[in-house]
């Protein structure tokens, strides 16, 4: 069972939602959430609707734009590690999944030689997604942008003669 505090009221949502854990708000009134009845999946509580929305294909969700576009992971989707970077957007009355690219690794210092998957893990107003690409088992990671649907690490978008390494990106 959840809740949400709009102009001064409170608003019930879906108890057959099992819990649900809030993980992101935008400026027009809409969050976001994850809930577990009993396997993750990814939620939008649209307040015109007053209803709270299983995101298609969504196992966690991240972030929410003002436009009302959500990023995530999506599950069951048709990358090699069945999970990866997605978001979803509203689209003639429902709503739609975008898988995100998962760029090649392997040429990469711990790179994926079989599988990686990913989180996208911010959105800006812009549309600019922000998140993580991971090689599925050990540590590590690539801090990632997509820009108009194309992914760059963020590591190669600085002075490359630094030591740093970028793992994760969780907000813009």
């Amino acid at each position: 069972t959840g809740s949400k505090w709009i102009n001064r009221q409170w608003y019930e949502f879906d108890s057959d939602s099992g819990s649900v854990v809030m993980t992101g708000l935008n400026n027009i009134g809409m969050f976001i959430g994850d809930s577990r009845n009993p396997y993750q999946r990814g939620n939008v509580w649209e307040s015109e609707s007053g209803s709270m929305i299983e995101l298609p294909g969504c196992s966690t969700t991240k972030d929410i734009n003002d436009s009302g576009t959500v990023v995530g992971m999506c599950s069951g989707c048709n990358s090699p590690a069945n999970s990866g970077p997605a978001f979803w957007k509203k689209v003639g009355g429902q709503w739609k999944i975008t898988e995100l690219e998962v760029p090649d690794t392997s040429d990469l210092p711990d790179g994926c030689n079989t599988i990686c998957n990913g989180t996208a893990k911010g959105i800006n107003n812009q549309g600019t997604i922000v998140g993580q690409i991971k090689n599925v088992v050990g540590p590590g990671g690539w801090a990632t942008i997509w820009e108009n649907g194309t992914p760059w690490f963020l590591e190669d978008l600085i002075n490359s003669n630094e030591s740093w390494r970028l793992y994760s990106a969780n907000a813009i």
